[in-house]
């Protein structure tokens, strides 16, 4: 005998090839009874739920012309096959006979087999032979139709069984039975006699079994009677090995084979029931015991709860001491006789058949076991049996591979029976989930519900066949994510409860046409996670279907669900450092965003909306991506950053012609202003200056090339010195192609020196009162000349001149100051070389800005959210003229208010992060400032309330005629929830959890 870790050490290959079987060869097994049982499509009315059997019990089967093997020839070969068939017909209690008919019609080979579709007619489903054995003498058949080398394992493939027609009145029509002749060798017998054995039951309409697994386990250690127990049709091939031969079982090993054991003898008696004495044969039903019932959920609102599918119940005899006798025991599984998969509007059905082909949809044989054929001690006219109910460990009962777990258990049972009893025993699981219904019922694909929670909630696809229809609003292009994850009882996430699949329709499909895209189970590499991630086509209404691929719903199919998806960014464009406001749902801690790549700080978060800062990027098009790492769920739009493709750039001022001496610095900035196709100013605009000139300097870069950005007004600008005479053209470039230009002139004279005034225009508030500083340059021949004189002349305006002449320095400069009150009327300031008054500069105009003509612009600072300090508020005053020229020297008020919110904070609703203000707010605090416009305009304030770590500041700048307000908040560091190793998509919320029911 094999020990229990040789057993499992050569399990495990068996299996894999078995769980391919079972589904190449009978997808709709029923474990511990019948194989196949009848369903609507394909089968006279009346008759789903009734196992499929060989009419009469008949079976009539015809054997391969030629040998088996070079040691087995056909005679032998077909003794083999009656062997193995009177094994199972000699039971008593069932009425099943085997008879060979005669001879296929040539000798089955590679010669006449090269794929399934190529057998002959013979052996095929549509022949008069219902039973075609095949000898495949050299594997070749084998390897034709199961591929290369499939021949030449004897482990896996000894033998094939496969039925391939049904008659209508639920019964088999054919079937095809294949022996590998290369496992007939004489060491390897024993192996193949088992195999064929079990072949022959399968052939007979018998499906795997689930009794004493201690014996395949090898915990705990098996006892004789626990392998006198052991079924033929167990779901593993445990009793032989094709190295160690076969278990010598006093009792059951005969020179043919082993006999059936008391399971295998009852679920054969009960698909062909002896219903009349004779030739042998004893009447099932007056000489066994049966008992049958259901196995439920628990009960709900007092009335019975559902069948559940998919558990073994298992009987054993108990001896006069009341020990468990494991030689004499039989398993069924619960709803046996229902559908185990009947597919589903999302993925369709299995395999291409219609959904009522196999299993009854009668409800009350959803949770519905048939333990006939328990047998009595010899001579006693009663026992006792102990009935159990414990999860399916194999790939069997109505699901198949797919069986889900069971929900709860129940203790053993202990019933008393006699020859011909039938008692009634139901199951009715503790700890099982009661029946309910989602809150949000009922829905339809007709009239679905909106999608619930926010995109994040909790739900179950319960009752039996229930599709959870819901309807959202997407855009077209960006991509979403749909999280599932299957949860068991206690919330955690599984791989074998529910089996969910979900689909997206467009809001005006009809029902029977498929989905734009759909996803099926477990196919995230998560526990429990179906995962669908798609760009739907166009931006409208959609449906969504969650429906479990079997077909099924039970009440412990539970599930937490998540949308992930994006429905607007503000603004639509941005520049570095721009606050992102993203609305959309499914949003949970942990959610990191990037735009192109690059992450985004988080600065705010909510179910619903998310407001992160936006990192530098490149301009154009860019993608804002939302990421949950734990999942791999992902959520995008799309937002323009800088200058987009319409986007214009025009040069603000004089462009052409403008004269410097060689050098000099141009008076002014060269400015540039870019706008949308709509007109409004666009921020953060990559604008490239260049000149192809060796004889320019762009400042402030120092070169020929100059990149700069655009502030919140959309203008962007640069200085030039001039290093050498002639013209220099200044391109103004954004990335879309689109160039201003600008030109400067350096003039360089040989017969006279060159006089330069800086400034030469000032724009200043009218009524001002000022000192202002006028400074002229001589040079000649680009060199500065020292020592000459200077004369000034006021032609315009009052205003004192501290000087009317001055001496130029070694630099070529020399400097008045111009002073006067209350300016009212241009100033003009006129300086000329001594004697030569010919010799004049361009001088200074200084010219007053009214008031009311007079606005302010914002230039940064605006809708900051920080967990720390505030960054500056800036702003620049400027005239009303087209093109708006800076105002220095303007006194710019600045008053912020600091307000707290007017209680706690409000829940966000997920995890937590507390984010959101009471409508009331109280100010707790003030500060004011007075800054003077600088010589472009610009005035800064910084707002400073350390003491405070929750606040909401109001700025406001404001000159005589114009006011600008800047909102700026400051919260809490977000607590951003890391993903780990530990942390799985059913914590998407705890409240959602327990909002199921």
């Amino acid at each position: 005998m094999r020990s229990a870790s040789e057993s499992r050490s050569r399990r495990r290959p068996r299996l894999r090839t078995l769980l391919s079987l079972l589904l190449l060869c009978a997808p709709f097994a029923h474990a511990g009874g019948p194989l196949y049982v009848a369903g609507v499509s394909g089968f006279n009315p009346g008759l789903a739920g009734t196992p499929i059997t060989w009419a009469g019990g008949a079976v009539h089967y015809y054997t391969d012309q030629g040998p088996l093997s070079p040691t087995v020839s056909q005679e032998q070969a077909n003794a083999l096959v009656a062997d193995a068939f009177a094994l199972w017909t000699a039971i008593p209690t069932a009425a099943v006979v085997a008879t060979r008919a005669g001879s296929l019609d040539e000798d089955v080979s590679g010669d006449n087999v090269t794929r399934w579709s190529s057998l002959p007619p013979d052996i095929q489903s549509a022949s008069t032979k219902p039973v075609a054995i095949v000898y495949d003498y050299g594997g070749e058949v084998l390897d034709a139709l199961l591929g290369s080398g499939a021949g030449a394992d004897c482990e896996t493939n000894p033998v094939l069984a496969r039925h391939d027609a049904f008659t209508p009145d639920a019964h088999f029509q054919h079937a095809l039975l294949l022996i590998n002749g290369n496992c007939a060798i004489p060491a390897g017998m024993p192996y193949l006699r088992y195999r064929l054995q079990r072949a022959v039951g399968t052939l007979l309409g018998l499906d795997w079994s689930q009794v004493n697994d201690n014996v395949d386990s090898g915990s705990p250690e098996p006892t004789p009677e626990d392998y006198a127990g052991f079924p033929l049709m167990h779901a593993q091939s445990t009793l032989c090995t094709v190295m160690d031969g076969c278990t010598p079982l006093p009792g059951r090993l005969t020179a043919s084979g082993y006999l059936p054991a008391m399971d295998d003898r009852a679920a054969l008696s009960r698909l062909y029931p002896v219903t009349t004495p004779g030739a042998g044969k004893v009447v099932f039903r007056d000489t066994t015991a049966r008992v049958r019932g259901t196995v439920q959920f628990a009960s709900w609102q007092g009335l019975a709860g559902q069948g559940m599918q998919g558990v073994n119940v298992v009987a054993t005899l108990l001896d006069a001491n009341g020990n468990r006798a494991t030689s004499a025991s039989a398993a069924g599984v619960s709803g046996f006789r229902f559908r185990g998969n009947a597919g589903n509007p999302v993925s369709g059905t299995p395999l291409g058949e219609a959904a009522d082909r196999w299993g009854s949809a009668d409800a009350s044989l959803q949770g519905y076991f048939d333990l006939s054929g328990l047998e009595l001690p010899e001579g006693a006219s009663s026992a006792r049996y102990e009935l159990r109910a414990e999860p399916v460990r194999w790939p069997l009962a109505p699901y198949g591979a797919l069986s889900p777990a069971a929900s709860g258990s129940a203790p053993a049972v202990v019933i008393a029976v006699s020859p011909g009893s039938d008692v009634v025993q139901d199951f009715v699981m503790p700890g099982s989930l009661a029946e309910t219904r989602d809150n949000r019922e009922p829905h339809s694909f007709a009239e679905p519900a909106a999608v619930p929670g926010g995109g994040v909630w909790a739900a179950s696809l319960s009752p039996y066949g229930d599709v959870d229809w819901h309807r959202f609003t997407a855009h077209g292009g960006r991509v979403l994510t749909l999280d599932i994850t299957a949860v068991d009882e206690g919330g955690a996430a599984c791989d074998n409860k529910a089996l969910p699949v979900a689909g997206i329709w467009p809001g005006d499909a009809s029902q029977a046409s498929p989905p734009l895209v759909q996803a099926t189970y477990l196919n995230a590499g998560r526990t429990g996670l179906m995962q669908m991630q798609t760009a739907l086509p166009a931006d409208g209404d959609y449906k969504l279907g969650i429906a479990d691929y079997r077909g099924d719903g039970r009440p412990d199919y539970r599930y937490l669900a998540r949308l992930l998806t994006i429905s607007e960014v503000r603004p639509p464009r941005a520049s570095a450092g721009t606050v992102l406001t993203v609305r959309g749902m499914g949003f949970t801690p942990g959610l990191l965003a990037d735009v192109g790549g690059a992450p985004a700080r988080l600065l705010w978060f909510s179910a619903d909306e998310l407001m992160v800062e936006a990192p530098p990027a490149s301009d154009g098009a860019q993608a804002l991506t939302l990421t949950d790492a734990a999942t791999g769920a992902i959520a995008t739009a799309t937002l323009m950053y800088g200058a987009g493709a319409g986007d214009r750039i025009a040069t603000i001022g004089r462009a052409g012609g403008l004269v410097v001496p060689v050098a000099a610095e141009i008076e002014s900035p060269i400015r540039v202003l870019v706008t949308s196709s709509e007109g409004a100013p666009v921020s953060g605009a990559t604008v490239t200056f260049s000149t192809a000139s060796a004889g320019i300097s762009l400042l402030p870069c120092n070169a020929g090339v100059c990149v700069r950005s655009t502030d919140a007004t959309g203008e962007a600008w640069i200085s030039v010195r001039v290093e050498q005479e002639g013209e220099a053209t200044i391109s103004a470039t954004l990335p879309n192609g689109a160039v201003s230009y600008a030109m400067v002139v350096g003039v360089l004279s040989a017969d006279a020196p060159t006089l330069w005034s800086t400034p030469q225009v000032l724009n200043l508030p009218q009524g001002t009162s000022a000192v202002v500083p006028l400074t002229v340059r001589l040079v000649f021949n680009g060199l500065a000349r020292p020592g000459r004189g200077v004369e000034f002349d006021l032609i315009r305006g009052a205003a004192v001149l501290s000087a009317t002449s001055a001496i130029t320095d070694a630099a070529g400069q020399a400097t008045i100051t111009v002073s006067f009150s209350n300016l009212a009327n241009e100033i003009v300031v006129i300086p000329h070389l001594q004697p030569n008054a010919e010799m004049r500069s361009p001088g200074l105009s200084i010219l007053p800005v009214p008031d009311v003509t007079q606005r302010l612009q914002v230039v940064s600072g605006d809708a900051q959210i920080v967990s720390g300090a505030f960054q500056p508020v800036a702003v620049r005053v400027v005239d009303s003229s087209g093109t708006p020229n800076p105002v220095p020297g303007v006194a710019v008020q600045f008053q912020a208010m600091a307000f707290h919110p007017g209680g706690d904070w409000v829940k966000s609703g997920v995890g937590d992060l507390s984010l959101g203000y009471f409508a009331q707010r109280s100010a707790v605090a003030a500060a004011q400032a007075t800054v003077t416009a600088d010589a472009q305009g610009y005035a800064a304030f910084t707002p400073a309330f350390s003491s405070y770590a929750v606040l909401d500041v109001q700025v406001t700048a404001r000159i005589a005629g114009s006011a600008v307000e800047f909102n700026l908040r400051r919260v809490p560091a977000p607590a951003i929830v890391q993903p780990t190793q530990e942390r799985d998509s059913l914590k998407l919320s705890r409240d959602a959890s327990r909002a199921v029911h």
